[in-house]
């Protein structure tokens, strides 16, 4: 094995290495905004429906009041109807008035249900937004603290990503330049990933047999070999 050429070619295992775990830690970046959406989203339904169920409330307060100026309009005209009745001088003026004053209280005695009713629903609606407000403010301050931990870890991956950086430019000051172009040819070719380590003869990249004389080349490592199948550098497995 020529000690020189693996000397070469570990400084591009390690470039390798150094790019797939950038790779990784730019994908868990670029995630990270997604996540702080996501929260917002769950805090916007939750109010949502605080707002959905406030505005509940506040149909039925509205038609609460309409139908108490309703009921006092009904009980105005029971007092005047009481009062005319008084003053008839006929028994069929009498009945009539007898009749006007008993359809007036079944209107009056109907809304009031209606409004019984409607009492019963604004103290459920009512409970109903307390507790979807107090489940707003529990959300709030869980969100708010599982934003500060995305931002820690957004931190953390862009120190990380700092010394990827730092490493691969170490790395590629070492590399000869005409050994740089061949690697980033074969990776831009390759989909990413420009060596593969072969192992009894199989190459790790595409799973594919390498032929046989050319598995006993590798075993050598006097020259840069590629494989026939994906084209990427192969590199013989050390254990």
């Amino acid at each position: 094995m020529d000690e020189e050429l693996k000397k070469k070619f570990d400084n591009l295992l390690k470039l390798q290495e150094v790019e797939i775990e950038t790779a990784s830690v730019q994908a868990r970046l670029a995630g990270f905004p997604r996540l702080l959406t996501d929260l917002d989203a769950r805090l916007k339904a939750s109010e949502g429906a605080v707002t959905l169920a406030s505005g509940r409330l506040s149909e039925i307060q509205q038609t609460y009041r309409v139908q108490e100026a309703d009921a006092k309009v009904i009980q105005t005209r029971i007092v005047k109807s009481e009062e005319k009745l008084r003053a008839v001088k006929t028994n069929k003026e009498y009945q009539s008035s007898l009749k006007e004053i008993d359809d007036l209280k079944r209107s009056l005695s109907a809304v009031e249900d209606r409004m019984i009713a409607h009492l019963d629903e604004m103290d459920q609606v009512a409970a109903s937004v307390a507790t979807k407000e107090d489940e707003v403010k529990l959300l709030s301050r869980e969100i708010e603290e599982e934003k500060e931990q995305i931002r820690q870890s957004a931190l953390s991956a862009q120190e990380q990503l700092d010394r990827l950086n730092d490493e691969r430019a170490q790395i590629i000051a070492v590399v000869e330049p005409d050994l740089l172009k061949v690697y980033e040819t074969v990776k831009q070719n390759s989909g990413g990933v420009a060596i593969a380590v072969v192992k009894n003869a199989v190459c790790l990249g595409c799973h594919v047999n390498l032929p046989p004389q050319m598995f006993h080349d590798l075993l050598h490592f006097d020259t840069l070999l590629v494989c026939p199948h994906c084209e990427r550098l192969i590199y013989p497995a050390t254990e």
